[in-house]
This record gives C-alpha cells, structure tokens and sequence, in this order.
C-alpha cells in the first residue's frame, strides 16, 4: 500500500524469475491471510474504525501505481507495480465488511497468484533469451514467437479482468461489496482499472507488434516443452476460476459467514450508522429514514405516534421523550436499511456499551466520552 510499497518493484527487478514467481504468488496473499486471520477477529473495533484511512490509502495507491506503471521502461518493473494496484484493490473488498467484498478478495488473490505469476515467467522467457528487460529493445514478437504472444495476450487479458478469466470474478465482486459501503470508493477503484488496461494493452502491443529490432535481438525462440508446461497449469487455473467460481466460493462461505459473525462487523456498522445519524441538529424523522430506509411517511407516522412534531431535532426533546423514543426503537420490529441487522440484535449483544460509538448512549442518557459522568448518571437516573 501506498506510501509503504516502493520495496516491491525493487524486490521484484532484483530477484530472479522464480523468486519473483513465489513473491507475486504466494508472498504477497499472506497481507491478506493477515487481515481476515488476525486483524479482523482480534481487533474488529479497530479494523472498523481504521477502515476510512485504509479506503483512501487503498484507492490512492491503485490510481497512483496505474499511472507509475504507464511510465516505466523496464519490463519487469511494469508487471510489479500492476500487482500493487491490484493488492490495493483486494484492501478495498476487504475493508468493504460485507460477505460480498471479503469472498471477492479472497477470490481476487487466489487469481492474481495465477495472472501475477504467469506474468513474471513470461518476462523470465524472453529475458533468458536476450538477457535484458527493456521494453524499448523488443518488438514484433508475433512473427516469429506465436504461441508466446498467444499466451502473452491470454494473461494480459486476464490481468485486466476480462470476462471468462478469474480476474473479472474477483474484481465484480470487490467492486460490488465496496459500493455498498463507498460509492466514490468504488468508483475511483474502477477507474484505476481501467487504467489499467491501458498500460496493459499498450505494453502487449509494443513487445508483440510493429518491426523486429534485429539490431537489437538476433535469437528468436518460441516457447519450448517445458516452458509450455509450466504456462498450462496456470492457464488452466485462471480459466477454472473465471468459468466456475462457485467451485471456490461455495468453500468460502461458511468461513466469511463465520468470520462476520464473530467480529460483528455487521453490528459495528450499525452503531456507526446510529452513531452518526441521531445527531442532535438533524431532524429525528430524518434519521429513522435514513438508519431503517422506511420512507417518510412512515416516519412522520412514527413522530406523531410519539408525539413529537415533524422536523423537531434530538437537543429539543425532553427526558421522558427521549425514553420513548427508545422504547419504541427497542420495541419495534424495523429492519435496518441496506442489509444491515434488525436493531433488535445490537441490543441483544449489549453493544450500546461500547464507549467508542456515542449515538445510542446518547440517546439512553448513559456516559460518554467527553462529558462529565455524574451530570449524565443522573440523566440516566430520571430515564428510568
């Protein structure tokens, strides 16, 4: 992630092809092992409130390291700055805390191990060859190494997710998840990919098309046996997982179902959402509208059962109000908008107590941070 990622594409020009392959594969999934192992269950309160700052580092980080990639000459260094981007766009699923987003970047990364490091050794060929990773020296490979450019446009397809490979799968379902969480989020993400395939097509079309450079190169050899059976379990992969993802998801779900579960991220988001809703300058119709997504009228209906008037705000209303208010809320069956819990459930784990979300203990009249304990002890005192 930016601005900590510059070891990469370092890492990557200095090691050989097979240390490359074992980075971009196997290396960098273990952030991700990292985050849905450790982060989210030991720390949950943390992740959540941290999830901001990872969102802007993340989409930052994919937009930057596009534009990066288009300028750089070297051919190896290309396809490492294509793998921080797309790293940065599983962050973004990650951080998306919904089944959706965790299951794509979970799937993302098993693709990008495939894509990634079919894309190193493809470098490692023609470096073998011509010992040199200067995109400048190469030119008109299609003419004389085929099934090299075949399998060259096969992954570079595949890097920029077209439909079929298990690129698309992952990248739809980031993207998906994130906009239930951040619209703009998810829009600059996407636009990061279509960056993406610019520097990807334009890469391709400078090593495979226009002039052979003779002067330059003098050995051309297409892929051998055993450079073919490396390229073919991967290739295989990439399709499998592009045609038939739910052989992969379905061994996900238990687990991301799971994992929310114990983290409570669904309920987490609630408070947030309470939190920041019930404020005391916005009207208390205008908050039941947007947390339960029950339309106006109804919550005019709700206001009037109550007997508050139409556009009355939180600091106006009394004690026994704000008592109501809450009973009514705790009483009440109204599902939570988009597809959050039934508020009845926060109340059932008892996360109103969390001292870090201040909405709802506002509301009960209990302490929170920043105001004097005794003054709102006996606040509480009287709601009772």
């Amino acid at each position: 992630m930016v601005p900590v990622h510059l070891w990469l594409p370092e890492a990557h020009v200095e090691a050989p092809t097979a240390g490359s392959v074992i980075l971009a594969g196997v290396l960098l999934k273990l952030g991700t092992y990292g985050f849905l192992r450790f982060s989210f269950p030991l720390f949950p309160e943390a992740s959540f409130f941290f999830a901001p700052i990872v969102y802007l580092l993340s989409i930052v980080g994919i937009v930057y390291t596009s534009f990066t990639a288009i300028r750089q000459t070297d051919f190896k260094r290309i396809i490492a700055y294509t793998s921080v981007a797309h790293m940065n766009l599983v962050m973004v699923g990650l951080f998306s805390f919904n089944i959706v987003g965790l299951e794509g970047a979970i799937l993302q990364s098993l693709s990008h191990g495939f894509v990634a490091s079919a894309l190193f050794l493809i470098i490692g060929v023609v470096y073998e060859r011509h010992h040199t990773r200067m995109v400048k020296y190469y030119g008109g490979l299609v003419h004389t190494m085929p099934l090299y450019t075949f399998i060259f446009l096969f992954f570079t397809m595949s890097n920029i997710g077209l439909p079929g490979t298990g690129s698309f799968v992952g990248e739809f379902l980031i993207l998906a998840g994130s906009f239930k969480t951040s619209t703009s989020a998810t829009f600059i993400s996407a636009t990061g990919m279509i960056i993406g395939g610019c520097y990807s097509l334009w890469l391709f079309n400078r090593i495979s098309y226009g002039n052979l450079k003779i002067q330059y190169l003098n050995d051309y050899i297409d892929i051998n046996k055993r450079e073919a059976a490396a390229f073919l379990p991967l290739i295989v992969g990439t399709v499998v997982i592009g045609l038939y993802p739910e052989v992969f998801l379905n061994s996900m779900h238990m687990s991301v179902n799971m994992l929310v579960e114990v983290t409570h991220i669904y309920t987490l988001q609630m408070v947030y959402i309470l939190e920041t809703e019930l404020l005391e300058n916005k009207p208390i119709f205008f908050s039941l509208t947007k947390i339960f997504g029950i339309g106006h009228f109804q919550s005019f209906s709700i206001c009037k059962k109550l007997g508050l008037s139409n556009n009355c705000k939180l600091s106006t209303l009394k004690p026994d109000q704000i008592a109501k208010l809450v009973k009514f809320i705790e009483n009440s069956n109204l599902s939570i908008n988009n597809n959050l819990r039934k508020s009845k459930i926060m109340l059932a784990k008892n996360l109103v107590q969390i001292k870090a979300y201040k909405g709802i203990r506002k509301l009960r009249g209990l302490p929170v941070r920043g105001q004097r304990t005794h003054t709102n002890a006996k606040t509480a005192s009287k709601i009772r």
